[in-house]
């Protein structure tokens, strides 16, 4: 879980991992979105696969990104650490 505090909402505990799957892929074969099927269409409303870093990318933009949740960069930054993008 992750905790912060921002001007908007005030203080926090974020407890909520259900917007980001993680999954460490090692295959020889590019993965695709195919692999998942049926289940992307019973369980979640979208789905798309991308690097970590580039996920980490789009949630610290200054401008929204209207396919992400936001979330505050403390919840970002403890992302990062978690899927190896920062230390």
């Amino acid at each position: 879980s992750g905790a912060g505090e921002t001007e908007k909402y005030g203080r926090f505990t974020c407890r909520e991992y259900q917007d980001v799957f993680i999954l460490w892929w090692k295959g020889e074969t590019p993965m695709e979105t195919t692999f998942f099927a049926p289940w992307v269409e019973e369980e979640v409303s979208g789905f798309e696969i991308m690097d970590g870093s580039e996920l980490i990318k789009r949630m610290r933009r200054e401008e929204v990104d209207n396919e992400l949740v936001p979330r505050s960069i403390e919840y970002v930054n403890a992302l990062a650490i978690a899927i190896g993008c920062e230390r």
